[in-house]
């Protein structure tokens, strides 16, 4: 699922803590162009780390790859136009980040295991399960150990069966009521109101809305970052205003989610089908 890994969480954290716009820094023409140096560019509102390499090419050049952004730029050109550059990118350069850290997380996805000291994906960070605690309510409980951890309302010796299921009974709970928080926000934003609305078990998309009103919100949206079900809720609350895709759609959609681009591309890179 969106199961975020160790190279995930730091360009999550340098994406979302840091906002420093290095864009007029200039470079000093020395003989360290054969170094690969790591800097930050500001693209939108996310501050993001690359790595640059000089060489005697012409041109700038730039990809995206499991270790994040790497441009190549010839040896005289100065910060100022690399990151000018990246710039006018910057919409591919964070599709391609989103994709780059999902691609990881549905390889980490594929190993999760329903045991104890497990971790789970809540929230776009890791929970650990913990089996046999002894309460009689599934909850979360913050700084019990060195991750928040997830006590089960199960026995010791649970099967993983019982305890998946008990897991994903508290996902579908705690869903439940981060969508009853967030929808208000966005009926009020975008003016509209929603008639009914419930959890949602479909294969094939993350929400959908009716013109009648009804709103359906998959569960599986509580392992994503708030930005993610931010932008699905108002995703499908605009089709209450513009039952399409049009532009018209679109820049409603904006008007409550700037940064809307990132997330979709962070969902379009994770297909439902390979949850487990």
């Amino acid at each position: 699922m969106g199961i975020v890994s160790s190279i995930g969480q730091q360009l999550t954290a340098g994406l979302n803590q840091l906002g420093f716009d290095f864009g007029l820094q200039q470079v000093a023409q020395t003989t360290d162009t054969a170094k690969d140096k790591q800097r930050w560019v500001q693209l939108g509102n996310h501050a993001v780390p690359y790595t640059l390499k000089r060489s005697a090419r012409r041109t700038i050049g730039f990809s995206v790859g499991v270790n994040g952004l790497a441009v190549s730029a010839p040896k005289w050109s100065l910060i100022v136009e690399i990151e000018s550059a990246l710039k006018t990118k910057q919409n591919w350069i964070l599709g391609k980040l989103a994709q780059a850290n999902s691609n990881r997380s549905k390889q980490i996805q594929a190993q999760q295991r329903w045991a104890h000291g497990e971790d789970l994906p809540y929230l776009g960070k890791h929970v650990t399960l913990h089996v046999g605690s002894g309460t009689s309510l599934t909850r979360l409980q913050h700084g019990m150990f060195e991750n928040e951890t997830l006590l089960l309302s199960l026995n010791e010796d649970a099967t993983e069966a019982q305890i998946k299921d008990a897991a994903q009974s508290w996902l579908q709970q705690e869903a439940k009521r981060l969508f009853a928080q967030r929808i208000p926000v966005f009926e009020e934003q975008l003016k509209v109101k929603v008639q009914s609305w419930r959890l949602s078990n479909a294969q094939g998309r993350w929400g959908s809305a009716s013109s009648s009103g009804t709103v359906r919100l998959h569960w599986r949206l509580i392992h994503f970052k708030p930005d993610v079900i931010d932008y699905v809720i108002a995703h499908e609350l605009a089709h209450l205003r513009e039952m399409n895709h049009s532009p018209r759609f679109w820049e409603v959609v904006e008007s409550v989610v700037p940064d809307y681009k990132a997330a979709k591309a962070v969902l379009k890179a994770q297909a439902l089908r390979s949850m487990v």
